[in-house]
């Protein structure tokens, strides 16, 4: 006190620099009764404080100065200023709109200003007025909006949900709101915060999409319906050509069998009998093969014995054509299925058998016949070098070529469905699959064609 009172100048004395001191000798000078002022202030041991100093008259003139160490409060305010700034630079750099509306009121305690982006209005706007987002809601989410706030007024708080609103353009903007409630000591319900973001971009691209899921479905069903019909025209084409074979080829070269043998063979020289065997041998392997091929364009035994004895009698052939052996191993002896559907699946089966004869270098196929509750299924299962199935789909779609997706289409077709099972060294298994209401059984007898 000494010193300060010695000082040619306290106020220099105490104040942290020259301008300081300036502040506080014009506030004494002119302060009046209850006025306070704020100065810094150097310490013996150099340290500044922030003091606040209050001015009280007395009534004889003189002056009570009572000073306060605001020091750590002043830095503390400092540092939540600080720390605000900060928190709202990062609230105004998110691109959704962040707000908190008082429950039931619905005012709007706070909205940041990507209010404006997202929905396109002002955040005043919406701090104005009251429940100012259900004024821009597009008319077909209106009820939608009206029955979520309900909702929400009584406690029921959706953590998400999806709306339209109308900017001031006139323009349809899609709004994704996050919820979060907030509630009070007893539990209640006191205001709602979340996040907006404006999805409209997203929403019109899902639409897109869709439009284009649509298009390619329509389409897609337009090819199967094509490949359906191929399918059908293709096995016309063939009983056709079979009859044909049958009827007219087949009689034609019975019918010059029969005028050769009714030749007197005895009143013949050597040589015209040599030529008579010669051409009743051409026409009898003829007639042979006539029967074949028409045996394999329409089987006659589908018709008369099912797909089952039909399967069998292939079987045979191809150990007798290919020395492979093949073995059908089932206990359905009989399946009660359409005529178109039985022609397909023979088809099919037979493909697959060619495949392994050609591609597999196997040397033993089993074709293996299973029944469900409302399936059936036949595998056609060889123990040849296998492949890559994935390998083999990419191959296939760069050269164009079809194989078994070929054989997929046609079982999608009739709403069935193909699975493969491949493995190099060891072999593949290919199982197609028809879901049927109407599939019966008959007998309990395992067929063996191998």
């Amino acid at each position: 006190m000494e010193e300060l009172n010695n000082h040619h100048d306290p106020f220099e004395l105490l104040n942290l620099n020259r301008a300081e001191a300036e502040k506080a000798r014009k506030f004494y000078q002119n302060s009046t009764n209850g006025d306070f002022i704020e100065s810094r202030l150097l310490t013996k041991n150099r340290k500044v404080l922030v003091i606040k100093w209050a001015r009280y008259l007395l009534p004889d003139g003189a002056g009570i100065d009572i000073g306060f160490d605001i020091t750590k409060d002043k830095k503390e305010r400092l540092a939540l200023k600080n720390s605000e700034e900060k928190f709202r630079g990062l609230i105004e750099r998110i691109s959704g709109a962040i707000y908190r509306m008082k429950i039931p009121e619905g005012t709007y305690e706070f909205m940041s200003a990507a209010a404006e982006n997202v929905f396109g209005y002002e955040a005043e706007e919406f701090l104005k007025n009251p429940l100012y987002i259900k004024n821009k809601i597009h008319p077909d989410y209106l009820e939608y909006f009206n029955e979520k706030f309900q909702k929400l007024l009584n406690g029921q708080i959706d953590p998400v949900y999806e709306y339209k609103t109308i900017d001031k353009n006139n323009e349809t903007r899609w709004i994704r709101q996050s919820n979060k409630g907030i509630y009070n000591d007893k539990g209640e319900l006191i205001a709602l915060e979340g996040l907006c973001v404006n999805v409209t971009k997203e929403k019109n691209y899902e639409k897109q999409q869709l439009n284009k899921y649509k298009e390619i479905n329509v389409y897609k069903n337009k090819l199967k319906n094509l490949n359906k019909l191929i399918l059908e025209t293709e096995e016309n084409e063939r009983q056709k050509i079979a009859s044909y074979l049958h009827d007219s080829i087949g009689q034609l070269l019975s019918i010059g069998n029969m005028i050769l043998t009714s030749i007197d063979y005895h009143s013949l020289d050597d040589e015209g009998r040599s030529a008579i065997r010669e051409v009743s041998d051409l026409i009898k392997e003829a007639v042979s093969q006539t029967r074949m091929l028409t045996y394999e364009l329409a089987p006659p035994m589908l018709n008369q014995s099912g797909l089952i004895d039909t399967l069998k009698w292939e079987a045979k052939n191809i150990i007798k054509k290919h020395g492979i052996e093949v073995k059908i191993d089932t206990k359905i002896k009989h399946l009660d299925i359409s005529k178109n559907t039985s022609i397909l699946m023979f088809r099919i089966i037979s493909e697959l058998i060619l495949n392994v004869i050609k591609h597999a270098k196997a040397s033993k196929i089993v074709i293996e016949i299973r029944k469900g509750c409302n399936y059936f299924q036949i595998s056609v299962i060889d123990n040849g070098i296998g492949f890559n199935y994935d390998e083999y789909n990419q191959q296939n779609c760069q050269k164009n070529s079809f194989g078994l997706f070929s054989i997929k289409e046609r079982m999608e077709a009739i709403q069935g469905e193909m699975n493969v099972e491949s493995n190099v060294n060891i072999g593949t298994k290919v199982t197609i699959k028809l879901q049927t209401n109407k599939l019966k059984l008959y007998g309990n007898q395992s067929i063996n064609s191998g």
